[in-house]
């Protein structure tokens, strides 16, 4: 006695099926025009999968295949353009802390005379970084101000100090 194909698999496979936005490994190959392998891959990178599947007929791995369109863009890209935003705002902040911390643990007496590098070094570095980052996100703005931590470092410098806030930046 044969099952009929509509009841083969779990109520999951079923459910998942029917809503229309879950597909076999196959299907999504042929939706993506990618080939199976290529599905299989980039589910053993972490894709997301509707139903992981098992052995026995009716138990086929099911995807959704925007969400493996999705996931297969951002990782080509290397990152999610929202994600590059967010970290592009705390870039400033991170690579700042760094300076301070060098500033901070350098010692002798011609420390005064290291705040110029180091504030240099922080404006090449956060532009340099976020001009990598627009790349993938155009979006990306210039930092809105120069840290706390750097600020302290340019009063050291005094009247000698040269660094251009990032608003004068040219392009």
């Amino acid at each position: 006695m044969t099952k009929d194909p509509i009841d083969v698999g779990t109520a999951a496979h079923r459910a998942c099926r029917a809503s229309g936005r879950a597909v076999t490994v196959a299907d999504a190959a042929k939706i993506l025009k990618i080939s199976a392998a290529d599905v299989r891959r980039e589910l053993r990178a972490g894709a997301p999968v509707v139903d992981r599947g098992g052995r026995g007929r009716g138990r086929s791995t099911l995807v959704d295949p925007a969400a493996l369109a999705e996931f297969r863009s951002t990782r080509q890209s290397g990152c999610a353009p929202g994600v590059l935003l967010a970290i592009a705002q705390e870039i400033p902040q991170l690579i700042a802390g760094a300076i301070d911390q060098a500033f901070v643990e350098s010692d002798g007496q011609h420390k005064r005379h290291l705040a110029a590098p180091l504030a240099a070094a922080w404006y090449l570095a956060t532009c340099s970084v976020l001009d990598r980052m627009r790349r993938d996100a155009p979006d990306i703005a210039e930092p809105a101000e120069i840290p706390e931590k750097i600020n302290r470092l340019r009063v050291i410098l005094g009247s000698s100090g040269r660094l251009a806030p990032s608003s004068q930046r040219k392009a």
